[in-house]
Formats: C-alpha cells, sequence, structure tokens
C-alpha cells in the first residue's frame, strides 16, 4: 500500500476565537485552566465536532488525574494530547505549522520528525542491486560459490610436538 504524503497545515499564530462546546461544570481549577489553554490553541480552527468531543472527553481525564493523583488516567492523557497537538513536538507530528499572521511564513521552520525505518529505505545487496528474493537467491549463491572456490593458497604446515 503506497503512502500518502501529508501535507503541512500552515495556521496563523492568533489565538483562537471561535465556538467552542461549554466547559461541564464542577472541575479542578487546574482542569480549567488546561481547558482554556488547549481551546485557545491557533489549530483548534482546524478541529471538526469529532475532534472537540475528544477535548471534552480529555478534560474529564485531566479532571480524574488532578484529583486523584498522579497514575490514574495519566498515560490516556498523554495520548490524546498528543493527538490533540499541544507541544510542538505533537504539532510537528502533525504537520502543523504556525505562521507569523502579517508576512504568512513559518515563524519556526518545520521540522519532520520522521526516522529513517527500514521500510522508507531502499534495501541494497552488498553488489549495489536492489533486494529482491531473486536477486538475494543470485547473490547467496554467488558468495557460496566464490567462498568454496576461493583460492586460500597453500594450508600452512603445522607441526606437532608429540
Amino acid at each position: 500500500m503506497a503512502r500518502l504524503p501529508m501535507q503541512i497545515r500552515e495556521v496563523a499564530d492568533t489565538p483562537y476565537t471561535g465556538r467552542r462546546p461549554a466547559i461541564p461544570k464542577g472541575l479542578p481549577a487546574e482542569t480549567k485552566v488546561w481547558w482554556e489553554q488547549v481551546t485557545r490553541m491557533p489549530h483548534c480552527i482546524l478541529w471538526t465536532p469529532v475532534d472537540w468531543q475528544t477535548v471534552l472527553t480529555a478534560v474529564r481525564i485531566h479532571a480524574a488525574f488532578i484529583r486523584n493523583g498522579t497514575g490514574t488516567g495519566a498515560e490516556e492523557l498523554r495520548i490524546v494530547s498528543a493527538q490533540l497537538g499541544t507541544t510542538p513536538d505533537t504539532r510537528a507530528k502533525l504537520r502543523i505549522v504556525y505562521v507569523d499572521p502579517a508576512t504568512a511564513k513559518p515563524k519556526v521552520p518545520p521540522v519532520y520528525f520522521k526516522s529513517p525505518s527500514l521500510r522508507d529505505t531502499p534495501h541494497l545487496l552488498p553488489d549495489g542491486s536492489p533486494w529482491t528474493p531473486e536477486n538475494a537467491m543470485r547473490w547467496q549463491k554467488e558468495r557460496r560459490h566464490r567462498l568454496i572456490n576461493a583460492d586460500l593458497g597453500p594450508y600452512p604446515k603445522i607441526e606437532r610436538s608429540d
């Protein structure tokens, strides 16, 4: 299956002031601060109703995390926060770049966190040919033939001392 290239989404670096759902009642103060910060991120303009529902779920997870202390919901909160692009690292992975609204140029050059993996690099055999099952079999056969027929020269004479 071919991988489709993801486009970089440029977003004006201005706080989001559009519509957002009402915050649930009875949340801790830390969660209310988190809600304000997350729902004012510039890329909230890209969010769909499903994304906003995810934020509401994350608010409940955050509130439980604050109320119950460390451990409860921490992993789920980390995953949801990454999906929402709350840090520069996760925004880079989502290919979201904040641009200066006056010049429409990225404030920071986009960073690609695509590490090379075996899936992305071309596989080459030692002789430089591309890896295919047929080429691999051919190369192994040639290597075996070279090793068997290699001229190793005269064997050194080993003297025994009995």
